[in-house]
């Protein structure tokens, strides 16, 4: 390391010395420690200890830091002791270093820095920022890939791209980490020292510049027997340090042969009473030798627990038939339940290219709704003698509902009886009195578990009112007792 003297205009001192054109390498985002091997000062005036540095044109891509700290200004005796560090602070330069730099003044402190101090101009410490391979390529996948079924397509830089910002794109690897299951990826170029086209062959791994020169296929082989519409591989990237995020590369099959059109159709679940709209998701169609427009939705059996229909600004009218177009964008066609009480409904479906016809049945779901009222089936009233009990069973009284379980149906007692009272056998055998308020269910019923017993005069008629509940709906009824005697 060469050392200059500069001359400094004062009478009173010898000239200070100070070190020029140093220089120091620090590592992308690191720091480099400022030794005394790479800037040093000295005076035969000052203890060389004492020599202080200023910072006068800081550098632009890093600092000067002192103890840790920002600092203009630092003591021979500072670095020394290893205290004086050049820090890079302006984060990721890429693939290339760049170079910073920092002016030093020289002054032996003896005028306490003043502006008229003993200064020494021209020392420059040269830095050059070395790059850090500490990035993971970027890995994008573009736009959709597609292939026709049997033939192959290259996969080009729309589909599949990466960039890293300190390695070169070419030289970034990517590996196949899940193969494709209906094909495989090729490379066409000649394998090193070969003319040969490996095309044929399965690749496990690609370069991004094989990508861009077009060299890497995905070939689709396997459709003889079986009509694959997608597949996919799974990829990462890596620069030889650093790996990307595992990424899916979705794959497009186009049916090309010449068959019967497809009709895709998923079972229809709603509620009883209610429509659902049929869409693509619920009913789609393909065939790849006629415009999607051409293909045509036949009802060919419609249901019978409902009806297809159009919906128009007009109002609906029936629906039978309608093109997939329709339905592909805000359909209006609907399949309306009728609000019977059914689980279950179907009708079938044709589709037609105008050549082959294909037919499917579709099968509709009712989700049972408890909006049906309690029926009396059988209320023939009681014949009862005076001071008789008697057994009020299914064939005097029955109550049933459409959407319910008859046996949970319960009647709640909310008048009577006057002229005696009810009872209900318990597990144990005793009897217990049915008053207002309480109820007793038609599985007591059918089991012959309630009972009326006459205490009261003779020749007066009774009367007990109910209402007969699913636990939602209700119906207001009455049964009416007579008794022998009676006028």
């Amino acid at each position: 390391m060469g050392r200059y003297r500069m001359r400094i205009m004062e009478r009173r001192r010898q000239p200070a010395r100070g070190t020029i054109g140093s220089r120091i390498d620090v590592l992308e985002n690191g720091a480099t420690e400022i030794t005394s091997d790479v800037i040093q000062g000295h005076d035969d005036d000052t203890d060389d200890l004492q020599l202080t540095f200023i910072v006068e044109d800081p550098p632009a891509l890093g600092e000067i830091l002192v103890k840790g700290l920002p600092a203009t200004r630092f003591t021979q005796a500072d670095i020394i002791n290893g205290l004086v560090v050049y820090a890079h602070t302006s984060g990721e330069i890429g693939l290339a270093f760049q170079q910073d730099g920092f002016n030093l003044t020289l002054t032996d402190m003896s005028d306490d820095w003043t502006v008229g101090g003993n200064k020494v101009s021209g020392v420059h410490v040269r830095v050059t920022i070395l790059p850090v391979d500490n990035q993971a390529p970027q890995v994008e996948i573009g736009i959709q890939f597609s292939v026709i079924e049997g033939e192959k397509y290259a996969i080009s830089p729309e589909h599949v791209t990466a960039e890293d910002k300190d390695t070169p794109s070419d030289d970034i690897l990517c590996t196949i980490i899940v193969q494709p299951t209906a094909g495989y990826l090729e490379n066409i170029s000649p394998a090193p020292g070969s003319e040969k086209s490996r095309s044929g062959t399965a690749i496990s791994a690609f370069t991004i510049r094989d990508i861009r020169e077009g060299n890497i296929y995905y070939v689709q082989s396997i459709h003889k027997g079986v009509e694959p519409v997608e597949d996919r591989f799974t990829l990462r990237c890596t620069d030889g340090i650093n790996f990307s995020e595992n990424h899916f590369f979705p794959i497009v099959i186009i049916p090309s042969n010449d068959e019967k059109p497809e009709i895709y159709l998923r079972e229809i679940v709603l509620m009883e009473g209610m429509n659902v709209v049929i869409d693509t998701p619920i009913l789609n169609g393909a065939d790849i030798d006629v415009p999607p427009e051409e293909l045509v939705f036949i009802i060919s059996k419609p249901p019978k627990h409902g009806a297809i229909l159009n919906q128009l600004s007009t109002g609906s009218i029936l629906a039978t038939n309608f093109t997939l177009e329709q339905i592909r964008e805000a359909s209006s066609i609907i399949y309306e339940h009728d609000d019977s009480e059914t689980s279950e409904d179907s009708f079938e479906v044709t589709l037609t290219d105008g050549k082959y016809s294909v037919q499917k049945t579709a099968v509709v779901m009712i989700i049972p709704v408890d909006d049906e009222t309690p029926r009396m089936s059988i209320n023939d009233g009681l014949e009862v003698d005076i001071g008789e009990t008697k057994e009020i069973n299914n064939k005097v009284l029955k109550a049933t509902d459409l959407d319910s379980d008859d046996s949970t149906l319960s009647f709640i007692v909310r008048f009577g009886p006057s002229q005696g009272h009810l009872q209900r056998k318990t597990p144990s055998g005793s009897l217990e009195n049915v008053t207002l308020g309480m109820n007793f269910t038609q599985a007591e019923i059918d089991a012959g578990l309630v009972l009326y017993t006459h205490n009261g005069q003779e020749g007066i008629r009774d009367l007990v009112k109910f209402d007969v509940t699913d636990g939602i709906n209700s119906l207001i009824d009455r049964l009416l007792l007579h008794h022998g005697g009676e006028h």
